[in-house]
This record gives structure tokens, sequence and C-alpha cells, in this order.
């Protein structure tokens, strides 16, 4: 996705205040996911963070979550296409690439693809 209007994008995004609340006594909030893609049923989650980045306890349940339910989440660690690890989550567990590549994680996506197109 290209910002064309980085002041637009921001002004976009939701302020999850707006969900106080709604989940009971606890300190839940949303989280985000990069990106997403269906095919056949099969649904491919991506999330992006930056070289230094952690992924949180609470997103990684999330993603074991999603994960469990027949789903696939990738989670890549980069700087702009210099990707330095990345770790798959899949029904049964997860595995880490460190380290990494664009072109290992493009052949990973790739090959997600390839298991999921036939009906």
């Amino acid at each position: 996705m290209t910002i064309n209007d980085l002041d637009k994008f921001i002004a976009s995004l939701p302020d999850w205040a707006i969900l106080n609340g709604c989940f009971g006594d606890t300190r839940i909030r949303p989280t985000d996911i990069d990106g997403m893609v269906e095919r056949n049923g099969k649904c491919l989650f991506l999330e992006h963070k930056g070289r230094r980045a952690s992924l949180s306890k609470a997103q990684a349940r999330a993603f074991r979550s999603l994960a469990e339910q027949g789903n696939t989440v990738i989670t890549f660690w980069s700087e702009g296409e210099d990707v330095q690890r990345f770790r798959v989550d899949y029904r049964g567990g997860f595995k880490m690439f460190d380290p990494a590549t664009l072109d290992d994680l493009r052949d990973i996506v790739s090959r997600w693809f390839s298991s999921v197109n036939s009906p």
C-alpha cells in the first residue's frame, strides 16, 4: 500500500477507546494486522515489524489462535525490503526463519498460495 496523503491516513485511523468497557473488566484492546489474503477459504495474515520491534505476548497469543483455526500467520521483521527474519505460525506450531531474506519470505508466501490454490 502506498500512502499518498500521510495526514489523511493518520486522521482515518480509529481511536479504539470507542470500545472501552466492551470487554468487561479487562485491559483488552484491539490489535491490528497489516495484511490478509484469502484463497479458497484459507487465510494468510501478514504482520510487519521494524528491525528491533518485538511481538507482544498478546499478539503472539492472537496469532497462535488464528493458526489453530487453520489459518497461517507470517510475522516478518524488516527495514523496507531488507527482511532480516520471519516467523510462520501454523496449526500445530510455528517456525522461525532467522536469518532470512526477502527472497525467503516471497518463497514461503508463494508456497502458501500453491498449497491453497486448489479448491
